[in-house]
């Protein structure tokens, strides 16, 4: 991957325990939020980092514009990729939160976290969330 030429988006995907005490993402929602990229970047390569790689490659199977964490990354390694991404789409959880936190970028962040903090949601402050990163429940740009 030519990273001069190449728009990195990474994205982090939480799924596991999330699928049943939680509101894990929809695939929707990270499909609308890759082909905003794809809309808007030339050529963009996107990085992921998930809990659940075997659900993952079967929903991207037939893209080439993606690229996974190693199966032999440990969490830190996936966070250390996420913070060095150009852009980053993460789903609910804090992982993909630390990975945007971390990262010194100045692009965009995607997330998908209830913008009406319903009860699922009580952890997680409006001043949590930095003014760039944009919500994208609800929306299809």
């Amino acid at each position: 991957m030519n990273r001069s030429t190449t728009t990195c988006v990474g994205i982090h995907i939480r799924r596991g325990d999330f699928l049943l005490v939680r509101r894990a993402s929809s695939d929707q929602y990270i499909l609308n939020a890759m082909n905003h990229f794809v809309s808007k970047y030339h050529l963009v390569r996107f990085i992921i980092a998930t809990d659940d790689k075997s659900y993952c490659r079967k929903l991207f199977n037939k893209r080439n514009d993606v690229i996974f964490t190693p199966n032999s990354f440990s969490a830190a390694h996936d966070l250390t990729v996420l913070t060095l991404c150009d852009h980053l789409i993460i789903t609910v959880g804090t992982f993909g939160w630390w990975g945007a936190f971390l990262n010194n970028k100045t692009g965009e962040i995607l997330t998908d976290s209830k913008a009406d903090f319903s009860p699922i949601d009580v952890n997680c402050a409006r001043d949590a969330y930095f003014p760039y990163w944009f919500s994208f429940l609800n929306h299809t740009i």
